[in-house]
């Protein structure tokens, strides 16, 4: 065997391979992966879903419904997680189990075009609009700045889970904390915590609320396995998903306080607050965390649809991801 082949072989190993487990080098301490799933879980569909049934339903039944939603979703999460902990294998590759080769490629191909032609762009339009609204002279610019905003995001997703870790526990502390000073801003301009939680809406009700909570994360929670396999034990897998479903749930808890007071676009939310520069950099980073797993399982799946044919890297495939929805914006 050549020296060219080795180190392609090298190349093919662990993360880079589906059909690879992930080694027990490879795996990451728990506090990153729980930071990770956290920034999974973060993202504008998640204060967008609260923003809008805080401006449809009763304030407390709203924010009992994120908590409800979010339980459900992370106890799914747990069992789901814990096979890819314990094969060390992507979702992709599972799925071939009970659903055969032809079902396995079908759902490739399927969460594929979701995932790269869809969720990803959705969120980096969003974000562009958002910059658009914060710097009106960007407006007419607002697909460029939308691609270039997409390119940044995919970054992470391209090399691997180690730097989504990293940009997780850089973007999610300050967003947290940028979305908790919007919140109370906004209630105290309402009137306090006991005037916003008083707000009766009768537009939507609780077992829809619910549904969109939990139904938001459920292609997330069908692909766990691509990252929850780097987790090391089972302790793990069945306290770090679910917590981290927890810390999730904080931010549609936001948005439903959020939109039952300010009563404003989303995009129009933190300049509305005066804090516009702060709330920009904080749905950027919510935004990044998200379209980076995105990325990373769009890159999965097209390298095991492509497994057959030709052993491609993972990082490669999602490369071609990222400059596609990048230009695509």
């Amino acid at each position: 065997m050549t020296d060219e082949t080795n180190r392609e072989e090298e190349e093919l190993r662990d993360e880079e391979d589906v059909y690879t487990p992930i080694s027990e080098k490879e795996k990451i301490p728990w506090p990153s992966m729980m930071m990770t799933f956290i920034g999974m879980w973060v993202s504008l569909y998640s204060v967008a879903i609260g923003y809008s049934i805080g401006m449809q339903l009763s304030v407390k039944l709203a924010i009992l419904s994120c908590i409800v939603g979010y339980g459900i979703a992370g106890i799914i999460a747990g069992f789901v997680g814990e096979i890819g902990r314990r094969t060390g294998l992507a979702s992709y590759v599972l799925a071939q189990g009970p659903l055969g080769w032809i079902g396995m490629m079908l759902l490739t191909l399927m969460m594929f075009t979701v995932l790269s032609f869809g969720s990803i762009g959705l969120q980096a339009d969003a974000i562009g609009r958002a910059a658009c609204e914060l710097f009106a002279n960007l407006t007419p610019y607002r697909l460029v700045v939308s691609g270039l905003i997409c390119a940044v995001m995919m970054t992470s997703g391209i090399i691997g889970i180690k730097l989504m870790t990293k940009v997780s526990w850089v973007t999610m502390p300050f967003f947290f904390v940028v979305t908790v000073i919007a919140t109370i801003i906004a209630v105290n301009q309402f009137g306090g915590f006991g005037a916003a939680l008083a707000i009766e809406n009768h537009q939507m009700t609780f077992s829809r609320a619910v549904f969109l909570n939990a139904g938001a994360w459920g292609g997330f929670v069908m692909l766990m396995a691509d990252v929850s396999r780097f987790l090391k034990t089972k302790k793990e897998t069945f306290t770090v998903i679910p917590i981290a479903f927890v810390f999730g749930s904080i931010p549609p808890i936001c948005g439903v306080l959020l939109g039952a007071t300010v009563q404003q676009p989303l995009e129009a939310l933190f300049p509305a607050l005066g804090i516009g520069a702060l709330g920009f950099l904080a749905i950027f980073g919510a935004g990044w965390t998200t379209n980076d797993n995105n990325a990373y399982s769009a890159g999965l799946a097209l390298s095991t649809a492509l497994y057959q044919i030709k052993k491609v890297r993972r990082s490669r495939v999602t490369l071609l991801v990222g400059a596609w929805e990048s230009w695509e914006r």
